[in-house]
């Protein structure tokens, strides 16, 4: 669908009561626009389980895993079994979890999961005990129950028991970027309440003008050039909202909440994209560093302070 187009629905939608739930329910639930996620999960959960690996070294296997924002398929959840031994909460504040997906995540697993379990060490005949257990089709609550994961639709499941200070790493891939300043600050909250004393976290932001992803011919630091005024007027609304935050202020934002942050590009600013000159981008953004500006997504990993 053309962006524009995509983007007027969404804002008519968005200005309706409940618009955004209808709008998630649409494309998740009934027009099963979300099948590509599944792919998405399995090419960058190894990412997730390298940093569990590297945190908690022999110990990995034994580490409770949070997926924040899991979306509408049961993937990340196949995923999870396969990297630990233990149970994995899965949460996503807009409830898109839908057993339409099943078929398409076990064919992923069928496919990936040689790699993923050799990447995590996983026992001898897990991935099989896992494909046999997961069907193609069926309610996906008890799917994924099955296989030791629990889902919810409240993040704050993650501060009750049995979670509440044994999850070990909670990760996410393209959400947080989403969350406004006021709500990253609820969210940090939570997670230093939620995450035992040792835990880590591991999320990868795209800083890309999400316009770009439905359109190469834009530049992806377009939404950068936006005054304040235009930035409300086209991506104010709860379903296209991007803090604009740079690698920097991401590092910025953990360590002022007492978090050791490292980070590495994931995807860089290459000349082949269409480029932005400095002088086009709005003031607040003119002065970035190059390392900002050369990060299209970068991923995070946090630890507490010792």
């Amino acid at each position: 669908m053309n962006w524009k187009l995509k983007s007027l629905i969404r804002r008519g939608l968005t200005a309706a009561p409940g618009g955004h739930h209808l709008y998630r329910w649409l494309t998740a639930k009934v027009f099963g626009m979300q099948a590509g996620m599944a792919t998405k999960w399995f090419r960058v959960i190894p990412n997730h389980v390298k940093v569990m690996q590297q945190h908690f070294g022999v110990k990995a296997r034994d580490t409770v895993m949070w997926c924040f924002n899991c979306g509408a398929t049961p993937a990340p959840a196949y995923a999870m079994a396969l990297a630990t031994d233990r149970p994995g909460l899965l949460t996503d504040q807009d409830d898109r979890m839908t057993g339409r997906y099943l078929a398409v995540s076990r064919r992923l697993l069928a496919a990936q999961g040689p790699a993923l379990a050799a990447l995590a060490e996983a026992p001898a005949g897990r991935l099989a005990e896992l494909l046999e257990k997961i069907p193609a089709a069926g309610d996906e609550r008890a799917v994924m129950a099955g296989i030791g994961m629990t889902y919810s639709s409240d993040h704050e499941t993650a501060l009750q028991a049995p979670w509440r200070g044994t999850i070990g790493l909670m990760f996410s891939t393209g959400t947080m970027e989403h969350y406004t300043p006021a709500q990253l600050e609820e969210w940090i909250t939570m997670v230093g309440r939620a995450l035992r004393p040792d835990g880590v976290l591991s999320h990868v932001m795209d800083h890309r003008d999400h316009r770009w992803h439905a359109d190469k011919s834009l530049s992806p630091l377009l939404q950068y050039t936006l005054s304040e005024a235009q930035f409300r007027q086209v991506m104010g609304n709860t379903l296209d909202y991007h803090n604009r935050w740079l690698k920097s202020d991401w590092v910025r934002f953990f360590e002022r909440h007492g978090w050791e942050v490292t980070c590495r590009t994931v995807i860089p600013n290459t000349p082949d994209l269409v480029q932005t000159p400095r002088e086009l981008l709005a003031p607040a953004y003119r002065d970035a560093p190059e390392g900002d500006l050369d990060s299209l997504v970068t991923h995070f990993v946090a630890k507490r302070w010792s």
